[in-house]
């Protein structure tokens, strides 16, 4: 884990997190399916975190992909005041791919980026997994 990296003093501390799905625990995941209800069952505490995160001067980006990350966004934002979110929701996509020239929007779809979204969406909560993969492959774009 980056928080027990032995950074040199010059280093530049840059955390990258992408993420489809919040944290365990209901105060993040709402009404979504979670095993673990309570928090992570490791005990490590999100608020915690990223106060450490904050303290140890790391600087911590969020790319979230779906709002169902929305509150647990909310958290990390008290607690890392600095910390950034890059959104990369199918909405934010799809306003992006808006505002392009004709030909770059005709390229974007005829890529079909939905099908990738519709995976992350279904096929992370029916295998279990958060990687949003699953037997469909890679994304196509």
């Amino acid at each position: 884990m980056c928080l027990m990296q032995d950074w040199t003093e010059e280093a530049s501390k840059k955390v990258f997190f992408v993420t489809d799905a919040p944290c365990h625990g209901k105060q993040f995941s709402g009404d979504l399916d979670d095993h673990y209800p309570d928090g992570s069952p490791e005990g490590l505490s999100l608020e915690d975190l990223m106060r450490e995160f904050c303290k140890k001067d790391i600087d911590f980006t969020m790319i979230k992909l779906n709002d169902t990350v929305d509150a647990m966004v909310k958290c990390m934002k008290e607690n890392h005041q600095e910390m950034e979110v890059q959104n990369m929701s199918e909405e934010f996509v799809a306003a992006f791919v808006d505002q392009q020239p004709q030909d770059i929007q005709a390229i974007f779809r005829e890529a079909d980026a939905s099908k990738y979204i519709e995976m992350s969406r279904g096929t992370a909560a029916a295998s279990g997994s958060s990687m949003g993969t699953g037997a469909g492959g890679p994304p196509k774009f």
